[in-house]
């Protein structure tokens, strides 16, 4: 089962032809010139996640995002791409990024800078061995387009029995472009519900799998985002 946190469907189309990792440079570039720099230090230009649930209930999960930078702010903190995972469950994360400076130039993240750590204990006396993956991204620069992906996948599920999980389609940062995949293995009982919008969940069968796809541009940012809320609560 999955829940969604979802608004109202639109279909428009990316500022520039193909798909991440394919957009020739020059498009791109010209296209996000013509995009208005917002206040904000980075441009979202597209948040993208795709869930994956297999017959044994393993679930992969991929997260692509493509901004912008604005300012020299956003240097320091949009300058890296990381992705924490728990080897118990989890294999080694794939990470992919490149980066389109302003005179059209490609520079793909090299994998030799990728650095694995353990993950920071927040949770008191509970210790537990997730663990972090991350590099700097290069040339990172103002006016750059920054493309990045993350794929998890799991060698073993979390429990057999089956999959609890929850997806918001708003965050606290603007998209020009959000969307959600969600894809099933055909024998797997999937429920998906919907909480604080009316939006069609209908599952589509595409070959052997259950598919239901969200598409939603810009989406108006979360002022605050609360956990454990109850049923009829929304924010």
């Amino acid at each position: 089962m999955l829940l969604a946190f979802c608004d109202s469907l639109s279909a428009e189309n990316l500022p520039w032809p193909g798909s991440i990792f394919r957009g020739v440079p020059k498009q791109m570039l010209d296209a996000a010139s013509e995009l208005p720099m917002g206040e904000d230090a980075f441009d979202s230009l597209l948040d993208r996640e795709v869930v994956s649930i297999r017959s044994d209930h393993r679930v992969d999960r991929t997260t692509q995002f493509v901004y912008r930078i604005n300012s020299a702010a956003q240097i320091e903190s949009g300058g890296q791409i990381s992705a924490t995972w728990n080897p118990w469950t989890d294999s080694r994360p794939e990470l992919r990024a490149r980066v389109i400076t302003v005179d059209g130039r490609v520079h793909e993240l090299d994998p030799s800078t990728l650095v694995e750590s353990a993950a920071e204990n927040t949770q008191g006396n509970l210790y537990r061995n997730d663990r972090v993956l991350s590099a700097p991204l290069p040339a990172i620069a103002v006016g750059a387009i920054v493309e990045m992906q993350v794929v998890i996948r799991q060698h073993r599920p979390f429990c057999t029995a089956g999959v609890l999980g929850r997806i918001a389609l708003r965050h606290y940062t603007r998209a020009r472009r959000n969307e959600i995949e969600i894809r099933a293995d055909a024998s797997v009982p999937l429920r998906l519900a919907v909480f604080g919008a009316d939006v069609p969940i209908e599952m589509k069968p595409e070959q052997d799998a259950q598919v239901w796809h969200y598409v939603k541009d810009s989406p108006e940012p979360l002022d605050t985002y609360w956990f454990y809320l109850p049923r009829d609560a929304t924010n």
